[in-house]
Order: structure tokens, then sequence, then C-alpha cells
């Protein structure tokens, strides 16, 4: 259950769930050109969530409408671990990797952030109706 509020919490979203953005990742310590290896980049035991291959944000970058071309950021893979930066939306790279809004009261209860054993969470029930 998710807030449905206007003026508070996540509630101005239909679906608290999206795929990151470019502000997001420099927000959580990202740097355009720069690696940066940090928690949006790794699971909780250090492992890379993507390997080898870059992920798109959903921020755009740029559009060049006279030779037909966009862009948007993308995140770099191991070869550069965590590193923000722009590209054309030609190439067609395999991953994205959500954000979820979540209440402040989830806490969590097992798992490492990777496929074999994912993150599981749980809502406090003294907040489940809190508009947080």
């Amino acid at each position: 259950k998710f807030t449905k509020s206007t003026s508070t919490g996540n509630g101005k979203l239909t679906y608290p769930i999206a795929q990151i953005t470019a502000d997001e990742i420099a927000f959580a310590g990202g740097k355009y050109d720069t690696n940066a290896p940090t928690w949006y980049y790794y699971n909780s035991i250090g492992g890379s969530a993507v390997g080898e291959d870059y992920w798109w944000t959903m921020s755009p970058a740029y559009i060049v409408s006279f030779i037909n071309s966009a862009g948007a950021f993308a995140v770099h893979g191991s070869s550069n671990s965590g590193n923000l930066n722009w590209s054309n939306v030609y190439y067609t790279y395999p991953g994205v990797r959500p954000v979820l809004s979540l209440k402040s009261c989830v806490t969590y209860v097992s798992g490492n952030g990777s496929s074999d054993n994912p993150y599981t969470v749980s809502l406090n029930s003294t907040c489940a109706t809190a508009i947080n």
C-alpha cells in the first residue's frame, strides 16, 4: 500500500516505481564522466547488478533534430564502474535500474540484493496507514 496524499510522501506518483534518473544518481554521489562505484551501482555484497553491461537512466541528454539524433544518460558497466555519461539512444544497452518509493517505516528483513537472494522488506504495522 502506498501513499496517495498529493502534499506529502509519494502521493503524486501513480505508481511508486520508476527507472532511475541522472539526478537521483548525482544525489547518490555519482558524478558525470567519473567512476563512482557507490550504492546505486553495487548490491549489498559488493557485486555489480549488471556486470559489464551499461544501463539506461530515464533522463534525456540531448536531441539534434537536423541529424535525427537523440541521447540519454547511461551508467557504465564494471569496466568503468558507475560512470554516468550520455549515449546515443541508437545503442541497445540491456540494463535498467528501478527506483522504489517506500514509506519511511519500511525495514530490511533479509536478502543481499542479488538475483538469487533479493531484498525483502517489512512494513511496520504501527505506521501502515501513515502518510510518509
